[in-house]
């Protein structure tokens, strides 16, 4: 384990640990005993987090993983989603005890880590009443379980070709040195299938990068596929393809992934059949199986699986390969668990240029983990926070020397006065003396002349002075406040890149989305095209996987409920291909997805049966629902309008699934349908979550921030603007009544004494319809 770690790295970083395990302890305790002391949980989850960043910047995925789940618990007791009591006292402590532990065991290099992170997953997967079945997948994604030892034999047995995995891994100076970044550093990078066994880091990281560019290939080999379905006579695209699956076959064979290979191996064998008959007809009749075979690659290269579980549709694949490329002295399937003899290509494992980019073929690319970016993110989200605070101390700061300047007016105005009075009273004390018979100058009133020139004069210079001096401060303020303004440019600026490189295009997802359509869609008889417009618009690659999911279910729903049978829709007058879309496209600060089709539409009237046949609502109730309330209904868990079950709908489980993901996402979905022209369900979801753009109002000396994608007009009206509708108050926009509401008697707060405003300001709300 700490063979790859820098002996004065690792002496640095284990004294440091050590230094907050007491400290950690000691705040836990003290916040056990004085629940109100946040602070001290504040300071807790901080030294948590440092481990956290620290063990995973050293390649200590397993203790990163073990302070990561403290940091969550603070962070999940400070949102009242967890009480701190004894049984979270003790799952804190231990794992402080846990990490101490860890650092004694790595420094006298005899350390476990399974033992150790096995005990704070089942801590902490107790403490949030998650099942124990989870816990072994969950160890497994950073500690593998160690391969079975081999009993050795009783005699020499026949040599057999070697597996892949058996030999695994070779030598690191046998390796080739792909561009695979940080990756090492990282514990969210997938680990490696159940079926292989990787022993070291270099084998892990290597797994990772392959999966990435695996993607790429296969991504590739998808679009390029559909262009061929398009434009059969056009054979451009068989090169990409063919040099994509040539790469995936070499570098799959490397890294173990055999199966992978081989269907490699038989895709490229098939190309060049393909390739040779220089027919389109040819291409043609054998594109289902290309389609089939990168989906099977594609799910040989995500996430670890159990190969076996594919067997069965690769055996599926095997025949239909060996009948076409028999005839043409191809080489028959062989056992898919053997080595591929070709491992030419091992030297192509380099980063390729991805399905759709931004920089140019040439440009060098990095990976990078999205946490590491998520630390930047959060690093300029508290930039942005500073420089807000920044503008307030600069405001306050304009105001003094605004101040000043009223100060300045009034001592201008009071050195005249006394300057101005001071010589009428000597030009009367002249006066006077003349009048005075050969009478000369006093020795007193001589001394008091003097004494109130010299005050006079100082008054004035005083008064020079400072105004000298608010003169600079004026100038100061303005080139401040132009300082504070490219600042701010240079944040919001240095913000809107960094998340840049958070986000993917919706391209990135036209193979999963394609394939959700074509497999349903043949086993169906039906003939669906699937068209996506706006790939290139961006998400976040967060929100994107996580919206992935619902898309599909939708669009897997389009076809088996919306899409009528091909006999049907001649019948009906429609093309016999039925059209299902995806449009992406920005609105404001939202991404807008819309999924539809140009099928039969919903059936509002079998909804309402289905929702009363399933106790959903009464008869009474459906009686009076509006066609916008019936559409509602298709979000009700256990509701289905199929006619029949089969794999792909019918069980009345996913409308609502696709709706709590899209609300967890912050976003809102609609329906809109008319009968025989088809359904669209419209998605609105920000473009990222990891930062959110607020309006800050203030209601009653408090300020809240209201997220800037629901605001839809900001405006001010007097108090006549105000109706009465019934009980409730409304305001008439574009001859349309809103309800409206004051926010602070809303929230409960307490009455301002301030004399209100005869001009309100009045925010505007738009939340999906």
């Amino acid at each position: 384990m700490t063979k790859n770690i820098d002996p004065v790295l690792l002496g640095g970083f284990a004294g440091e640990v050590r230094g907050y395990l007491p400290k950690i302890r000691r705040g836990l305790s003290v916040a056990l005993d004085e629940p109100d002391r946040l602070d001290v949980l504040e300071e807790v989850h901080r030294l948590f987090h440092s481990v956290k960043g620290a063990s995973s910047m050293i390649g200590l995925a397993p203790l990163s993983r073990i302070a990561y789940y403290a940091e969550e618990t603070i962070e999940q007791i400070g949102a009242g989603q967890l009480p701190f009591d004894r049984p979270t006292f003790d799952a804190l402590d231990g794992a402080a005890s846990l990490v101490g532990q860890f650092i004694d065991e790595l420094l006298e290099d005899r350390l476990d880590a399974r033992p150790l992170l096995a005990r704070a997953v089942f801590a902490f997967r107790r403490l949030r009443g998650l099942p124990e079945a989870g816990d072994e997948a969950e160890i497994a994604r950073y500690v593998p379980p160690a391969p079975e030892e081999e009993a050795p034999p009783q005699e020499a047995p026949e040599l057999a070709p070697p597996d892949t995995e058996d030999i695994w891994p070779p030598e690191p100076d046998d390796l080739p040195a792909p561009d695979l970044g940080d990756m090492a550093d990282d514990a969210s990078w997938p680990s490696p299938p159940a079926t292989e066994s990787f022993d070291d880091e270099i084998s892990r990281e290597l797994v990772a990068g392959f999966r990435l560019e695996a993607q790429d290939h296969l991504a590739t080999m998808g679009a390029q596929l559909r262009a061929m379905a398009r434009h059969p006579s056009d054979r451009s695209a068989l090169l990409p393809i063919r040099h994509s699956a040539h790469t995936l076959k070499g570098a799959a064979s490397l890294v173990g992934f055999t199966k992978l290979g081989r269907l490699a191996h038989r895709m490229e064998d098939l190309l060049d059949v393909v390739d040779a008959t220089a027919s389109g007809d040819a291409l043609s009749e054998h594109l289902d199986l290309l389609f089939a075979t990168t989906d099977l690659m594609s799910d040989l290269a995500g996430e670890p699986i159990d190969s076996t579980s594919l067997d069965p549709r690769i055996a599926e694949l095997e025949p239909r390969y060996d009948a076409i490329l028999a005839p043409h002295g191809a080489e028959p399937a062989v056992d898919l668990d053997q080595p591929l003899p070709d491992l030419s290509a091992l030297a192509t494992l380099e980063p390729s240029e991805p399905a759709t980019t931004s920089a140019s073929p040439s440009s060098p690319m990095v990976r990078i983990p999205l946490e590491r970016l998520d630390e930047l993110v959060r690093l300029v989200g508290e930039l942005v926070v500073q420089r807000s605070t920044f503008e307030q101390h600069q405001q306050r700061f304009t105001h003094e020397v605004d101040e000043l300047r009223l100060s300045l007016a009034r001592l201008g105005r009071l050195a005249h006065r006394f300057e101005t009075e001071y010589e009428v009273l000597a030009l009367a004390s002249g006066s006077t003396g003349s009048d005075s018979a050969g009478e000369g100058f006093d020795e007193l009133e001589l001394d008091r002349y003097t004494e109130l020139h010299l005050l006079s004069r100082e008054v004035a210079e005083t008064n020079s002075d400072i105004t000298a001096v608010t003169t600079e401060l004026g100038l100061s303020v303005g080139d401040f406040d132009g300082y504070l303004t490219r600042v701010g440019r240079l944040t919001s600026e240095v913000q809107d890149k960094l998340m840049r490189l958070r986000m993917v295009p919706v391209s990135s997802l036209a193979n999963r989305l394609h394939r959700a359509v074509r497999v349903p869609a043949t086993e169906q008889g039906k003939q669906v095209d699937l068209t996506i417009e706006g790939e290139s618009i961006e998400l976040d690659k967060t929100v994107l996987e996580t919206i992935a999911d619902p898309l599909v279910h939708l669009l897997r729903n389009a076809v088996a409920h919306g899409i009528e049978p091909p006999e049907l829709r001649r019948a009906l007058g429609k093309s016999e291909h039925g059209r299902v879309w995806l449009r992406a496209f920005n609105e404001g600060t939202q991404v807008v997805l819309e999924v539809g089709d140009d099928g039969a539409g919903l059936d509002l009237e079998r909804t309402r049966s289905m929702a009363i046949e399933g106790g959903h609502i009464s008869v009474e109730d459906a009686e009076t629902m509006t066609d916008l309330e019936t559409r509602d209904l298709l979000f009700l868990p256990g509701l289905s309008t199929a006619t029949d079950v089969s794999e792909i709908a019918g069980r009345g489980v996913g409308l609502d699934i696709v709706k709590s993901n899209v609300e967890g996402l912050k976003g809102t979905l609609d329906v809109h349908s008319e009968p025989g022209a088809g359904v669209t369900f419209t998605i609105r979801l920000p473009m990222t979550l990891a930062i959110a753009r607020v309006l800050l109002v203030e209601a009653r000396r408090q300020t809240f921030a209201v997220p800037l994608a629901a605001v839809h007009q900001i405006l001010r009206i007097e108090d006549e603007d105000l109706q009465e509708l019934g009980s409730e108050r409304v305001l008439r926009l574009d001859g349309k009544p809103v309800p409206a509401t004051d926010l602070g008697a809303s929230l409960g707060l307490q009455a301002s004494t301030d004399a209100p405003s005869r001009r309100r300001p009045v925010i505007v709300l738009r939340q999906g319809g």
